[in-house]
């Protein structure tokens, strides 16, 4: 477990316990919720690459807010704690407070506010351990839901077994909402796909135990319930960790994306720092909308053909001087060019992520 302090050098116990990162020791120490935003934001942005490093593999970040501005409001402190959530989210945050402090108010005021947004908060004054603090934070039981192109006893083959990445973010959204429901802890991990190239993975607690697992994760497809049934038993079981894979393949999602949703979804496809670089030189500047034509795997896996006739006269019926067109069949996009070349799409080869291994044809996928 690695942890990142924000705050004073009041902390520093934690270090004879578990394995803090050297952030704070690289940047002065915040003291109140303004400057605690200013040293997230920068790690979150700096050029260090170390830097950057320890602060995506941190599993918990201490925060110790000893201090506001002087002109600083109750309700500006409230919405900074939010931002600081949401800025550190989906990672573990803990508040602290101050150990000899001068601000019994400020005190009062943060812990009244972690109580009402469901953000854990330790009063060592009271006599309250860091330590049995922080240990009864990871006591939570963990879904681990692994990304992966070929799984225990699903041999792969252009028929079967294949998953593309709308498989695999319905999968995702799935064990989400899942999570939620049965109160666990979720942690996408893409470490043995292909597709890690272009997307960050931290590391996290249970890495080394996915390694020695990593050939005998079991899949939950075999009915539109599966998945939740082992992951009930689960969260009613002794076990700490559940490790799986499903795509969620009856799954039906009507409601709208929570900011939450979004924030995990937004957190698990970040872009590495080499495509990061790549979307920047290639995404346009300038306003513009999607026309997704998902014509399907026949041509994409299996070398067939694609209803490009029939896309091509939906195009034209609803192409805008904004669109962009993408689409998974490189025949269809060739028709376009042919027949209505001003017709604006990226110039990419697009293939299935589900046997793909190239980086050039994964990242022209992401891309579109």
């Amino acid at each position: 477990m690695n942890i990142t302090l924000f705050g004073s050098d009041r902390q520093q116990s934690i270090r004879n316990h578990y394995a803090v990162t050297d952030i704070q020791d690289n940047l002065t120490h915040p003291h109140n919720t303004k400057e605690i935003i200013q040293a997230i934001t920068y790690c979150m942005g700096t050029h260090s690459r170390d830097l950057q490093r320890q602060f995506e593999n941190t599993d918990l970040f201490v925060v110790e807010i000893t201090s506001r501005i002087l002109t600083q409001t109750d309700d500006e402190i409230e919405a900074d704690i939010l931002t600081i959530k949401d800025l550190l989210y989906p990672k573990k945050l803990l508040i602290v407070q101050q150990r000899s402090s001068c601000d019994r108010e400020l005190d009062k005021l943060c812990e009244r506010l972690c109580v009402k947004h469901s953000i854990p908060f330790l009063n060592p004054s009271e006599g309250g351990s860091e330590k049995a603090c922080i240990d009864a934070l990871f006591q939570k039981k963990t879904l681990l839901f692994v990304w992966k192109q070929e799984y225990a006893g699903l041999p792969r083959s252009k028929e079967l077994n294949f998953w593309g990445i709308g498989d695999m973010l319905r999968g995702a959204i799935g064990v989400f909402h899942l999570a939620k429901k049965y109160n666990l802890d979720l942690i996408i991990d893409k470490t043995f796909h292909p597709i890690s190239k272009l997307l960050k993975q931290d590391k996290h607690r249970y890495t080394e135990e996915l390694y020695r697992i990593r050939d005998s994760i079991p899949t939950f497809m075999t009915a539109p319930d599966e998945a939740e049934y082992h992951i009930c038993n689960f969260a009613n079981s002794s076990s700490q960790l559940l490790c799986f894979y499903s795509n969620m393949t009856h799954a039906s999602y009507d409601k709208d994306i929570t900011p939450e949703l979004r924030r995990f979804m937004e957190h698990t496809l970040r872009p590495t720092d080499e495509f990061e670089a790549y979307l920047d030189a290639h995404l346009p500047k300038h306003a513009y909308s999607i026309l997704h034509y998902r014509l399907g795997d026949d041509e994409l896996v299996r070398s067939g053909s694609s209803p490009v006739d029939r896309a091509f006269i939906h195009l034209l019926t609803q192409y805008g001087e904004t669109d962009i067109v993408i689409s998974d069949s490189n025949t269809f996009k060739q028709y376009i060019r042919k027949y209505c070349a001003s017709v604006r799409m990226f110039d990419t080869q697009v293939c299935h992520i589900g046997h793909e291994e190239s980086y050039d044809a994964i990242r022209d996928t992401l891309f579109g």
